[in-house]
């Protein structure tokens, strides 16, 4: 089964979005609230696509999209 992370640091928004997971996506949902707990999971299972919060701070995209690049195996992953 395909796995979706999120990335969603508020946690109104986060509620809603795994409701429509759980309603209408054929997918595995890992919900994390931040950048670093998105890399911990990456290391535990590779999801095959990233969902990340407007909410995020530039920088904190930008360690999340450098940490993808330096890994193996990460090129089919899709990131929004």
């Amino acid at each position: 089964m395909s796995s979706v992370l999120v990335v969603q640091p508020d946690d109104v928004q986060a509620d809603v979005l795994e409701r429509i997971f759980e309603n209408r996506v054929g997918a595995d949902l890992v919900m994390v609230g931040s950048t670093m707990q998105a890399i911990d999971q990456i290391a535990v299972r590779m999801p095959d696509l990233i969902l990340l919060s407007a909410l995020l701070s530039p920088r904190d995209e930008d360690t999340l999209i450098a940490h993808l690049r330096s890994l193996d195996g990460a090129s089919h992953l899709q990131t929004i």
